[in-house]
């Protein structure tokens, strides 16, 4: 909250400072400038009097001449302080919309009310970091079955999707790089709720940083991340990740499993699948050579 109270004060600096100056001037003024009281003796206006009369001028009120009927030379300075006045609260006013406007304040208006929101959890929760494809399917699975969750995503218009989802429980969620220590901080990170965190971008580097920022922030912390390569899961695993998934040995083993024990591959299923195939449906094992179509990633881990 004090970045969102520095930058209006900084935006607004020299418009704090165009009403002050004006303000010390028109009270100056009056208290200068000789009136005439209702006995026709010359009196001099003291500095509250000045003062508060100025301020129900400036605001446009309305206002009446005190404490006696001013002389042609303090309603000419009224006159002229009147329009200085009305001009630097005009000026101060559309500074400030301009500034509620601007992109980067609402990003801290939104960061200050996701970490409110964050602090305020009293369930258990993930924090997930990345939501695509899989980050989607994780989320809506915790979901359903009533368990809490904390999104960062770099992509706005994913958090704007996560929005629009018809899900049961409201998520926190902020668009901002998750490979940023505080940012994972201000997720929760460190929340006594937190249960562990899911690094699950599609980049194998922020992954890594997410994972090592979380073991040495938060070492009792649960860690699982998404990996596509052998070298990013060495060093996941050197780090202490509890689990390192990569998409592609998973499914390549798998498929494997299909083609050379198929009733295995059944009863893998039935453990994960929760609508059941009948046991007519296993696979034929076939003898021979398979011909594999391409050699990416997940040929190589297929093969």
């Amino acid at each position: 909250m004090n970045n969102v109270i520095y930058l209006f004060l900084r935006r607004l600096r020299v418009p704090f400072i165009t009403l002050i100056v004006i303000y010390s001037v028109s009270v100056l003024g009056f208290v200068l400038i000789p009136g005439i009281d209702d006995q026709g003796n010359e009196y001099r206006m003291d500095f509250f009097h000045a003062f508060y009369f100025v301020s129900f001028m400036g605001s446009t009120i309305g206002f009446g001449e005190l404490p006696y009927t001013f002389t042609p030379a303090q309603r000419l300075w009224t006159l002229l302080c009147i329009y200085a006045t009305v001009i630097s609260w005009l000026y101060g006013i559309g500074t400030a919309l301009a500034l509620l406007q601007e992109p980067i304040f609402g990003r801290m208006l939104r960061r200050r009310s996701f970490i409110a929101t964050v602090k305020q959890l009293n369930e258990p929760f993930y924090l997930i970091c990345g939501f695509g494809v899989t980050g989607r399917v994780v989320v809506n699975q915790l979901v359903r079955r009533e368990i809490r969750v904390v999104v960062l995503e770099i992509d706005q218009e994913r958090i704007d999707a996560l929005e629009m989802d018809e899900l049961p429980v409201s998520v926190p969620a902020l668009c901002a790089d998750a490979s940023l220590p505080d940012l994972l901080d201000a997720a929760g990170l460190q929340h006594p709720k937190c249960i562990g965190v899911m690094a699950l971008t599609n980049n194998d580097q922020v992954n890594l940083s997410i994972s090592i920022a979380s073991k040495l922030l938060c070492p009792e912390r649960m860690v699982i991340s998404r990996t596509e390569s052998d070298v990013t899961t060495a060093n996941l695993q050197s780090f202490g990740t509890d689990l390192v998934i990569d998409p592609f040995r998973t499914y390549a083993q798998y498929l494997s499993l299909a083609a050379h024990a198929p009733y295995m591959h059944l009863v893998y299923d039935w453990i994960h699948n929760p609508f059941h195939r009948p046991l007519s449906s296993v696979y034929q094992r076939t003898k021979g050579r398979w011909i594999i179509c391409g050699h990416g990633r997940f040929g190589r881990a297929l093969y």
